[in-house]
């Protein structure tokens, strides 16, 4: 089921998953994703394009410091360029044109900081950053640097060299302050504070500040990775 042989023998994604728990209020956790690389070019460092994988690397922390329902978790995530794409549309790592991994594809370095404190029951405050930098890709489809996972590998710009962060920087900072407040049983007020930042070929500062209902809702935050 792995080799599934769909116009490429060999074309494998391989990932390990890791968790383990120093003591009862943290978890240290990790992922790695194999798609492709040759040993004496990862070992020599010479930035070949095929030396394709991704780390994750977190802790989550509960009661820090003994502060009941303060959480803190930190997260650190990297993917090398031309990591989950392939030389044939229907063989890269998406669904509907959308990555399945992780939101930002492939050729980026990322940061994670979230704070998550309930004083009260019925009330709950999550402050979240993310810091970015992800390599984009030209408007040129002829020829990608590998950040975009919906173009085919074999336009790359370079054999060796490759390195993180390559074609147009992209930097963002994106930082939010959620306030959740519970009236009455699976009924939530919202308040919601958001600032984004790009440093980019354009520099944009963007601040959102937005209030609602919501009623057995799951949360997400949409805006963090738009580039």
């Amino acid at each position: 089921t792995v080799e599934h042989n769909l116009n490429s023998s060999d074309n494998v994604l391989v990932g390990l998953d890791i968790k383990y728990l120093p003591i009862k209020t943290i978890c240290l956790y990790g992922q790695l994703i194999l798609d492709e690389f040759v040993k004496d070019q990862l070992i020599k460092r010479t930035g070949w394009w095929a030396n394709k994988w991704g780390i994750q690397a977190g802790i989550k922390y509960l009661n820090v410091l003994n502060v009941k329902n303060l959480d803190l978790q930190l997260e650190y995530n990297m993917v090398r360029p031309f990591t989950y794409t392939h030389y044939n549309r229907s063989q890269n790592y998406i669904h509907y044109n959308q990555a399945i991994a992780h939101p930002l594809g492939a050729n980026f370095k990322e940061m994670v900081a979230v704070i998550r404190y309930q004083p009260i029951y019925k009330l709950r405050f999550e402050l979240t950053a993310i810091m970015y930098n992800k390599g984009l890709d030209s408007s040129t489809i002829s020829s990608t640097y590998g950040g975009n996972i919906l173009r085919d590998y074999n336009n790359r710009i370079k054999e060796t060299g490759n390195t993180i962060g390559q074609g147009f920087s992209n930097q963002v900072v994106f930082i939010q302050l959620l306030s959740t407040y519970q009236p009455w049983h699976n009924l939530n007020i919202d308040l919601r504070l958001v600032n984004r930042a790009t440093k980019s070929p354009i520099v944009t500062n963007e601040f959102i500040a937005t209030v609602g209902l919501r009623l057995n809702l799951f949360w997400s935050t949409p805006f963090a990775y738009q580039y």
